[in-house]
């Protein structure tokens, strides 16, 4: 699967951040623009290394379908007396009745990518739409599933286990959150550890179990000296009991080298 950058997915304040307190608001608008532009990259690259004129028709059938189920996810709602399902763009009486027309599409593109870029892309929104309708337990294993069937340096995973980890914290499941974070520490998905290590950090305060929490943020400002959530982090600490009584022991001791 095609890469997306560091830099584009994370150009923006982190689903997960906001997650914590909204349970419907998982990423940026422009953020999930930037994962489906990816669609037309893997169209290219199927057609290539397919080298049959099926591949390619195949994954351009399925993705026309996801953009058509994309389509009705970012439809209107005006209510029963103005719906209309079938305009131009469409619109629809409840979220619910949206949801429900994009997830048999994406069911259908699903089944007509089988297991290219496009259909990876397709049970990605899937897991999302259910999580929407309130299908917490399927969306969950959906989004691990998924992540599963990925390799860790693909530009799909982390977004995956990180929208995993969340559920499981809507839930109450702290400790399988903080424990599917890991799955982004180390090795190729590190590019992410930073803020893995974050979220795991700011579960574990809520444990009160603190001394793990500030050993977590403390090795982020060590080994990610230029992370995106160095302000986060440093915020945090602050937050911590005794960070008052550290931070004034620092400042004595840089007093006394410099008289």
């Amino acid at each position: 699967m095609a890469k997306v950058s560091r830099k584009e997915l994370l150009k923006k304040e982190d689903a997960f951040l906001a997650a914590a307190n909204q349970s419907a608001q998982w990423l940026k608008k422009h953020r999930t623009a930037v994962v489906v532009g990816v669609v037309a990259a893997f169209v290219l690259i199927a057609a290539i290394v397919g080298g049959g004129e099926y591949v390619a028709k195949r994954d351009a059938t399925a993705s026309g379908t996801l953009a058509e189920a994309r389509k009705l996810l970012e439809a209107n709602v005006l209510g029963e007396e103005l719906a209309d399902p079938t305009g131009d763009p469409p619109t629809f009486a409840t979220d619910e009745d949206k949801w429900k027309a994009a997830k048999t599409l994406l069911e259908r593109s699903i089944s007509e990518a089988g297991s290219s870029g496009v259909g990876v892309l397709a049970r990605f929104f899937a897991a999302d739409v259910d999580a929407k309708l309130g299908e917490a337990d399927k969306a969950e294993a959906a989004f691990l599933d998924l992540a599963d069937s990925l390799g860790r340096d693909d530009s799909l995973y982390f977004l995956a286990v990180e929208r995993a980890a969340y559920m499981q914290e809507a839930r109450g499941n702290i400790d399988g959150a903080i424990q599917t974070l890991d799955r982004l520490i180390g090795g190729s998905a590190s590019f992410y550890g930073d803020r893995a290590r974050y979220h795991q950090a700011r579960l574990l305060i809520g444990q009160e179990k603190n001394d793990r929490a500030r050993n977590l943020l403390q090795s982020i400002e060590l080994e990610y000296p230029e992370s995106t959530v160095t302000d986060d982090v440093r915020r945090l600490l602050g937050k911590l009991p005794g960070a008052a009584l550290e931070e004034q022991a620092s400042a004595d001791s840089n007093a006394e080298v410099t008289q």
